[in-house]
């Protein structure tokens, strides 16, 4: 590319002194040092090709197993990846409770993870449910993944 344009800049050159004196005196401009500046203009087009980006989807089906132990929701997580051996990822951990006045309410737990070359990822976690309450269900929700290399078949 850089040799492209030097010879379109090398032909411009010789196209402005192959021109008559004449057309070259209006160019020629003095500057502050007393030296004489020839402007030349050139119109130069080129094109670029830029490569395809190649989307790597990440398919991560997650599992849960869950119980009540006091004021803690224990909760072991399973992530398997199949689609690819490096990536990270986020999901969010909800535990629904029931209050001792009947009431219900979800807790939000967000949760980060990342593999390095293996396709299932298990960690366990205990999270703070509070007391007087009874754990309904757990669930994870927005759920989002990233590959940084894909599985060679």
């Amino acid at each position: 590319m850089a040799l492209f344009l030097l010879s379109s800049l090398t032909a411009a050159a010789q196209k402005v002194i192959d021109q008559p004196l004449d057309d070259l005196a209006s160019r020629i401009q003095k500057n502050e040092d007393d030296a004489n500046t020839l402007s030349i203009e050139n119109e130069i087009t080129t094109t670029f090709t830029i490569p395809e980006i190649k989307l790597i989807p990440c398919q991560a089906t997650i599992s849960l197993g869950y119980y009540q132990r006091n004021t803690f929701a224990h909760v072991e997580t399973s992530i398997e990846n199949n689609s690819c051996i490096v990536g990270t990822g986020s999901l969010e951990i909800s535990a629904t409770i029931r209050e001792e006045d009947g009431n219900t309410s979800t807790l939000a737990f967000p949760q980060q993870w990342q593999q390095n070359g293996e396709t299932k990822l298990e960690f366990v976690g205990d999270y703070p449910i509070g007391e007087n309450v009874e754990l309904l269900r757990v669930r994870s929700s927005k759920i989002k993944c990233d590959c940084s290399q894909n599985i060679v078949e």
